[in-house]
């Protein structure tokens, strides 16, 4: 099962999990449409660009360079993303469990808390 991201004209993004394809995405989100006039398909963007998305277990904090490990991006990259957001940081620097789920969606990463067991 997987999970995927689909752009939706005039809605935003829409988050559709347990399906096995895109296809089977852009189906549920043709059967679900709550009123009959109107066509989920008239709303919908080109599939090209959706997504599947992975989840990532995190902690509340971690470097950012355990952070770009994680989820196969350049440190850079993420320190440039957060300096745009006015936060100076280097790749020993912590960054918080928001700001990682705000990055990690734009690479495909759904993130959920790591909980102690």
């Amino acid at each position: 099962m997987g999970i995927f991201r689909l752009k939706v004209v005039q809605r935003g993004t829409v988050i559709v999990d347990g399906v096995d394809s895109l296809e089977e995405a852009e189906e549920y989100l043709e059967s679900c449409n709550p009123v009959d006039d109107v066509k989920w398909s008239g709303f919908l963007e080109a599939m090209q660009g959706g997504i599947e998305l992975q989840k990532i277990n995190i902690p509340d904090y971690m470097t950012i360079k355990e952070f770009a490990d994680r989820i196969s991006v350049k440190p850079a990259e993420i320190i440039k993303w957060l300096f745009l957001r006015g936060k100076i940081a280097d790749f020993k620097s912590a960054i918080c469990f928001d700001d990682m789920r705000e990055f990690a969606d734009g690479y495909g990463f759904i993130c959920e808390k790591e909980t102690e067991e």
